[in-house]
């Protein structure tokens, strides 16, 4: 699909720390894509495509999950 992954984690209040993996796609200004509820879907990455091509590079975090 052409997206790169990586994993961003950070500290929680109670110690324990998150991650979530973020997609990244494109060369470019950065731009985050914020997805919505059910999370990053088939419209949301073919907009992220679309920005992509347009000479960005855009960052998409899956927020969602333990």
């Amino acid at each position: 699909d052409g997206f790169g992954r990586f994993d961003f984690s950070g500290p929680l209040a109670a110690g324990e720390s998150v991650s979530h993996p973020v997609y990244v796609l494109g060369e470019g200004p950065p731009i985050v894509i914020w997805q919505e509820l059910p999370g990053i879907g088939v419209s949301t990455a073919d907009l992220a495509r679309k920005i992509a091509a347009e000479g960005y590079r855009v960052y998409l975090p899956h927020m969602f999950g333990p």
